[in-house]
């Protein structure tokens, strides 16, 4: 993005951010298809990672990875946890999420303690 400065046409002192993609086209403008790693960013010691699946293969494994919450599977969620005592493993299994998001969903929801 780039700024420019009112006062140099004559009209205030307040800044006006312009877009820099109206030279290039609105095809600048459209949303990444592919996740940037920041480690690639100048300035970082990290080297960045290569995906190592993409999301359809996730999504043969864990059929909703990756997709919003609903309430009716934060509901499931509570009942398979609180009152049945599903493990993390039996929860995934059941909803269709990765491990890693039902702790996530989880802790978010208050039901652990972050460990």
């Amino acid at each position: 993005m780039k700024i420019k400065d009112a006062r140099a046409r004559g009209t205030g002192t307040r800044k006006r951010w312009t877009c820099a993609a109206k030279a290039v086209g609105p095809e600048a403008m459209t949303a990444p298809t592919t996740i940037v790693d920041r480690a690639d960013t100048p300035g970082s010691d990290r080297q960045a990672a290569a995906p190592t699946y993409t999301l359809e293969e996730k999504r043969q494994e864990h059929r909703r990875a990756y997709l919003p919450w609903t309430v009716a599977e934060e509901e499931r969620l509570r009942i398979g946890f609180i009152s049945r005592g599903y493990s993390i493993e039996q929860l995934s299994a059941r909803l269709g999420r990765n491990p890693g998001a039902i702790r996530s969903r989880l802790e978010r929801l208050g039901l652990t303690d972050g460990r």
